[in-house]
């Protein structure tokens, strides 16, 4: 997730347009409080492994904030239980072959 902020404003002391720098780094802190320890049903909790500012060409402020979380796909899960069931006996009995039977080919063979 990338959050863009265009502005020239700067946080250093009496600088133009401070209080708007320090809005924009609000709404990184606000953000990364959001993702940070997050989690839901198929992901683990969010941690932040990464920020950093990015090149922006210049024109203004960009930050990258990444996160990291194990994602647990349930897709691949059996739907059923594999069993055996100890009262079920197999019977081989030994008798006579089958009688072939004599069918015409379905095709012609040439």
């Amino acid at each position: 997730m990338y959050l863009f902020y265009e502005t020239f404003s700067d946080t250093y002391l009496e600088s133009a347009n401070q209080d708007q720098a320090l809005v924009y780094l609000e709404s990184l802190t606000r953000l990364h409080a959001l993702f940070h320890g997050k989690k839901g049903n198929n992901y683990s909790g969010m941690r932040r492994v990464y920020m950093a500012r990015e090149e922006s060409g210049g024109s203004g402020n960009l930050y990258r904030i990444s996160f990291q979380c194990i994602v647990t796909d349930y897709s691949a899960q059996h739907l059923f239980i594999e069993s055996q069931d100890p009262y079920r006996e197999l019977e081989i009995e030994k008798g006579e072959r089958p009688p072939i039977e004599e069918t015409p080919p379905i095709f012609d063979v040439l």
